[in-house]
Formats: C-alpha cells, sequence, structure tokens
C-alpha cells in the first residue's frame, strides 16, 4: 500500500474554520516551532531555594565590573537581588533610626507584638526590618531580629507587627535598643479599585493619618517596577512610589539603595547609555517628560550650558509604556492614544519629538519589549511592531483564541519579552481561569515566519533574556525563580506537552483506508510519546479515534487501522526525561473500495 505525507506548515492556526486550518496545527502546549518543525520547549530549574516575597513585575540581568552575575526582581511587595544561587533584599527604605529604650510589648500567647514609636508613619501590610533587638517576653533574638509585617497602627505612636512565635508571658517593654529600618510601602499586586483603610496612596492630597479614604470609582493600578541600567549601577522607580533609586554595585548588597538627588516624580525610566541620561516619564503629570544633564542624572535644571529639560507630550491622558528604539538615542514613547519617537538631538531642544501616528494602547508598561532596534507592544488590538518606520499590526492565527480567554479587567500584569536563542516574542497574560496570576503565554515565533504563533500554559509574570548568564530567568506568581532552557523538567516536575494538528485531506479528497501511522519523531530520553489519531469522512462529520499509541525511539509502525477522507493527530508527552522533536509524518494508506 502507499505512504501519503502528511505535510504540516509551522505554526498554530484555531481562528478559523477547520478546512482554513487544513495541514496546520490547531493546537499545541509547552511546544515550539523550530527551523520548521515542532518541538517539546526546554526545561527549567530553580535558579534559587528561597522565593521572591511579593508577585513580580520587573526582572533585569547585568553584570557588575568584577564579571559577577546579577538579577533584579521587583514585586508588589520588594526588590531582591539574585547572585551566586542566594536571593538578597534590597529594597529600598523610608526610614531607618534606632527607637527609644525598651520599645516592645508583648502579650502572653499573642504571635503579635506592639512597638512604641513616636510619629511612625506607617501603614498596614508595610514591612519592617528589626535588629539588635534583645530577648522579650519568652520570644528569642532570631524571632525578633527579621523582618516584619505591620497588622495594626492604633495610632501615631505605636504599630503592631506579626512574629513567628508566640509571646511566653506579658511584659510591659523590654527588646533593649533596636535598631529599625521601614521598607518603603507595598503596592497593590493587581489593578483595583478601592476606598477605605489603604485606599490610595500614602500621603494623598486631602487626607489625613487614620481616616479611612472615600467612598470612590477610582481604579488603583497595580505596582510596576522601571529598572534602568547606568553602567553597572541599577536605578529603579515605582509606578505608585515614583521616587527614583540608585543602586551602587560597587557597595555591594549589604547596602539599600539611595534616592536620585533632585529626580521628578515618575512612573517609569529610561536612560540614554550614549549621554549617560536619566529619563523619566508620567508623575504628577502623567503626560511628562524629564531628562537630566548629560554624565550627571542629579541636575534636572535646564540652562544655556546644559541637556537637562522637560517636555509634556500633547495627545493623550498618560505614557503607558516607552522602550528603546532603533538607533543611538532613539526610544519609543506610546501613550493611550498615539506613539512618538524620541530622539536625540543636542543643541537647545535636546530632545525632538515626532508623532508616528494613532495606536491601541499596550496593555500596561510591562507590555512592550525591544530587542535589536525591533520594538513589539501587546495591545487589546493585537501586538504592534515598530522598527523604524511606521507603526505595523502583527497578524497573528491565534489571537481570537488568546482573546477569548484573556482576563481584561487584570491586563495590566501582560509582561513582553524576547528568547533570542529561538527568535521568539513572548507575550505572557493572565486567563480568566487563573486563581493568581500570569498562566498563559503567546508566543511569535519569528524566526519561522511572520504568522508562526503558538500558546502554551506556561505562567511567568516576568522573563528576562539571557544577557551574561546562560540562561533566560523567570519568576513565577508563586515566587518561584527559574532558569529556563536547561534539561527536560519543571524543575524535577513533568513537562505535560502536546500538540494537536487540524485535519489534513487525504489524496484528490477520496475515501481512504488507512492502516498504519509511520512516526518519524527524534526522542531522547527515557520515556515515550503518546500518540492519539483520528480520521473523519466528511469535514463536520464524526471522527473515528485509536489509541493512544506509545512512541518509542525504535517504532516504526503504528496500527491505527480507520477510514476517511482526512486524518488528523495529537502527540504528547508527560515527563522529565524526555526531548522530542517532529518530523515527516506518514500514514499507510489504501483507497476504500466502497465510496460513501
Amino acid at each position: 500500500m502507499p505512504f501519503s505525507t502528511l505535510t504540516l506548515a509551522p505554526g498554530v492556526f484555531s481562528d478559523e474554520a477547520t478546512g482554513d486550518a487544513e495541514s496546520r496545527y490547531v493546537d499545541s502546549d509547552l511546544v515550539r516551532f523550530h527551523r520548521g518543525r515542532a518541538q517539546i520547549i526546554g526545561g527549567w530549574q530553580n535558579a534559587t531555594a528561597d522565593l521572591v516575597p511579593g508577585v513580580a513585575r520587573q526582572i533585569v540581568q547585568w553584570a557588575d565590573i568584577l564579571g559577577n552575575e546579577l538579577v533584579a526582581i521587583g514585586t508588589h511587595r520588594r526588590v531582591q537581588l539574585l547572585e551566586g544561587g542566594q536571593l538578597t533584599d534590597i529594597t529600598p527604605l523610608e526610614a531607618t533610626g534606632t527607637y527609644s529604650s525598651n520599645p516592645i510589648t508583648t502579650a502572653s500567647g499573642s504571635t503579635t507584638i506592639t512597638i512604641a514609636h513616636t510619629s511612625h508613619s506607617l501603614d498596614p501590610d508595610q514591612e519592617i526590618l528589626l535588629a539588635s533587638a534583645t530577648a522579650v517576653g519568652g520570644l528569642t533574638t532570631d524571632q525578633l531580629n527579621t523582618y516584619h509585617t505591620v497588622v495594626s497602627t492604633p495610632d501615631a505612636n505605636t504599630f503592631t507587627v506579626a512574629v513567628a512565635g508566640s509571646a511566653a508571658s506579658s511584659t510591659a517593654t523590654g527588646g533593649g535598643t533596636p535598631v529599625y529600618s521601614y521598607l518603603i510601602a507595598p503596592g497593590f499586586q493587581e489593578s483595583t479599585g478601592g476606598t477605605g483603610w489603604g485606599a490610595g496612596g500614602w500621603n494623598a492630597s486631602g487626607t489625613t493619618w487614620g481616616t479611612a479614604r472615600s467612598v470612590s470609582a477610582t481604579t488603583f493600578d497595580l505596582r510596576n517596577w522601571s529598572f534602568a541600567l547606568y553602567g553597572e549601577d541599577l536605578l529603579m522607580v515605582a509606578s505608585d512610589h515614583q521616587i527614583v533609586y540608585k543602586f551602587d554595585t560597587s557597595v555591594g548588597s549589604g547596602t539599600r539603595p539611595a534616592v536620585v538627588a533632585n529626580a521628578p516624580a515618575c512612573e517609569q525610566i529610561l536612560v540614554n547609555a550614549d549621554t549617560r541620561q536619566l529619563i523619566t516619564f508620567g508623575g504628577t503629570d502623567r503626560m511628562a517628560i524629564a531628562f537630566s544633564d548629560k554624565n550627571d542624572i542629579t541636575d534636572w535644571t535646564a540652562t544655556e550650558t546644559n541637556s537637562a529639560g522637560s517636555v509634556s507630550l500633547g495627545e493623550g491622558s498618560e505614557i503607558v509604556a516607552v522602550s528603546k528604539a532603533r538607533g543611538p538615542g532613539n526610544f519609543l514613547l506610546v501613550t493611550d492614544q498615539s506613539a512618538y519617537l524620541m530622539s536625540f538631538s543636542g543643541g537647545e531642544l535636546v530632545y525632538r519629538f515626532s508623532r508616528l501616528g494613532g495606536t491601541p494602547a499596550p496593555y500596561g508598561p510591562s507590555a512592550i519589549v525591544e530587542a535589536d532596534g525591533n520594538v513589539l507592544y501587546f495591545t487589546d488590538a493585537g501586538v504592534m511592531s515598530y522598527s523604524g518606520g511606521g507603526l505595523t499590526p502583527l497578524s497573528c492565527p491565534i489571537l481570537r483564541t488568546v482573546f477569548a480567554e484573556l482576563d481584561g479587567t487584570n491586563a495590566r500584569t501582560v509582561f513582553a519579552a524576547r528568547n533570542a536563542e529561538f527568535n521568539e516574542w513572548l507575550f505572557f497574560y493572565r486567563s480568566t481561569s487563573s486563581s493568581a496570576d500570569n498562566d498563559r503565554v503567546l508566543v511569535w515565533h519569528a524566526g519561522e515566519g511572520p504568522n508562526v504563533w503558538s500558546r502554551s500554559t506556561l505562567g511567568r509574570t516576568v522573563w528576562s533574556d539571557r544577557t551574561v548568564g546562560a540562561n533566560p530567568v523567570a519568576v513565577t506568581a508563586e515566587g518561584n525563580v527559574y532558569l529556563h532552557e536547561t534539561g527536560t523538567s519543571a524543575a524535577g516536575a513533568n513537562i505535560a506537552a502536546s500538540i494537536t494538528t487540524a485535519d489534513v485531506d487525504l489524496p484528490d479528497s477520496l475515501l481512504y483506508s488507512v492502516t498504519n501511522f509511520i512516526p518519524d519523531f527524534k526522542i531522547s530520553g527515557s520515556d515515550n510519546l503518546s500518540l492519539t489519531f483520528n480520521s473523519r469522512i466528511s469535514p463536520l462529520g464524526d471522527q473515528t479515534t485509536t489509541g493512544p499509541h506509545t512512541i518509542t525511539p525504535s517504532t516504526s509502525v503504528v496500527n491505527v487501522r480507520s477510514t476517511g477522507r482526512s486524518v488528523s493527530f495529537t502527540v504528547s508527552s508527560d515527563s522529565s526525561n524526555i526531548f522530542w522533536r517532529s518530523g515527516s509524518q506518514r500514514i499507510e494508506i489504501q483507497q476504500s473500495g466502497a465510496e460513501r
């Protein structure tokens, strides 16, 4: 009997009718397209045994002057530095000092202690770090000298925190003279409307300490961090805190980031590496742009002899996302209405601003990514591209499938990233079925062609492509930090990968008896593939299914006896020790003796 080759184009095609997807794939999970074929994605392993506290919203990799590999991760609660497999907290501080003598009060059997501090200015849920406290009320120094979360603020001079242990006795005062460090207040994990206690920003206009916020329809954005490298040092700003800090890498993780003097309040930052200028975006005026003098990020006052200055864009209500762009000193700025090219020109104006045209707004500040001068950003109309000419919408044959499951109320969590090793552009998003955060990823396999896309259940809130390190680094909603593209397991667990084809018409759409599937897969590892084979007589008719069948590295033929005018199949694996790559699949067929 003759063989028929099942010719399949790369990419998933799920938005159109079954017939239009003929000879394509219609679904996949944890599979990529590379060099024209489908293969399981690479594995991942823990970069550290510790979890980052909070949900990560920004990440950056770089190296210090000594070549040490560093990763900074900003969450809605903290900023963490990953170095040599260890996480160190480098969250900026709101205040530091030493308490008056014996500020701690305990209550017998309670896991909450009261601390006296005149005019403390803390909020519930804010975190503090204690040091040099002495044992009190049965609580040990180890239980006291660590991070704590503020539980309540009874008044302006006392607050309570949770401790890891119960006091054995009531003690009026104790603890010696502890040293305190108050971390900046945490932000929102997700965009939310809110009123009452904790709603709105700290020290908001028209409010006083200890009073609930009035009812309002205001929506509060989740906390995003904006990171920018200034030489070997790291600049950072939290979108809701709006104070720019500098982490001095030469000093090391033992020193907290310091406030950048004179920098304006802002929501996002970029650095012009050629002029060594810090550029800020947003703030009280959400369309504002300010830039420091060359080589001096503390000089923001424009004069005839420096390159500092400020402007405000005219079209839109906020600058949603910013990115480097093609060419030195060029940046892409996207508001909620338009896109602008910001270009360094020198001279009196310092920067020129050219409107590129109207555009759908990016989902959020992290929904934009740049690589090799190409900028992509994800919007509610699809993915937009800018490469130095005009704005271009990318064609995506699974976009409606993605939009049907994307959680629009939490779309500001979208995180755009790059995986240069496989020429992939990644857009992580939260689906309506998620109980946590980002749990899906839309992938453009750019190296395979303009219409080659897939989606997977790979939940990551941030992703940094490999730079100084050998692997991309990503973080889950649960706080796991992973090194990607290494091994074949999901940090020791199984990777459940699968891919499903659309119907492939048999020659001349005649009725055939299909006897055997001739597999062509490169398989390595200790486990096998599973094959489910389907046939259909008419496009809308019932499927006949056989399987699952096991495919090993030595399997030469699989009996799939069935009858139809078209066939399809699903290949899957659920293993921590397998790599597979599809080749050219064939079936053994014979024209049926009776037409139907």
